[in-house]
């Protein structure tokens, strides 16, 4: 009974810190299930927003306002509290160099294995649309997920671009 009440504990203290998931995005920690109106409040004192076409609940967070706008994360949500917050480690086009990449990569995982103290399973994807094709690794740690994905298009669809997240969802 008592390894019972013991795991059930375990449990419960696992699944209230997936809930209380924390993600800093610059100068500003995310807490999931922060309510909208706070985190809004907040966010527009800290960044550029950025909202998604089509998804009303979703922006991007910049720190500089378009045309140089460097989008540095997003935030989304879902009945009224946050439900998924990314930061951008790096985003690279053309010819970047490679170290750039391996060093944005290196710190995802490092803060994805830092704040879980776990390993990841890896998955990947490919999605082909013409003129494009994206090629995403995932690397998916309890609570937290941290995904490199390659673009290659011609120049018309947005060229070649790496780009390395870490996010948290509900």
């Amino acid at each position: 009974m008592r390894k019972l009440i013991a795991i059930a504990l375990c449990l419960l203290g696992f699944l209230s810190s997936a809930n209380g998931a924390e993600l800093p995005v610059g100068p500003m920690l995310f807490k999931l299930g922060t309510s909208q109106a706070s985190v809004m409040t907040e966010v527009a004192a800290r960044f550029r927003v950025i909202p998604v076409t089509g998804s009303p609940d979703m922006f991007f967070l910049s720190d500089k306002n378009a045309p140089s706008a460097n989008v540095i994360g997003g935030i989304s949500f879902k009945n009224g509290r946050l439900s998924w917050v990314q930061r951008n480690w790096g985003s690279f086009d053309g010819s970047a160099r490679a170290d750039e990449g391996a060093k944005a990569l290196y710190s995802a995982i490092e803060s994805a294995t830092t704040a879980t103290g776990s390993s990841a399973s890896i998955s990947t994807k490919i999605n082909r649309v013409p003129g494009t094709e994206f090629r995403s690794t995932y690397f998916e740690f309890p609570g937290h997920k941290v995904s490199i994905t390659v673009t290659d298009g011609d120049s018309t669809h947005g060229g070649k671009q790496v780009t390395v997240d870490e996010s948290i969802s509900q």
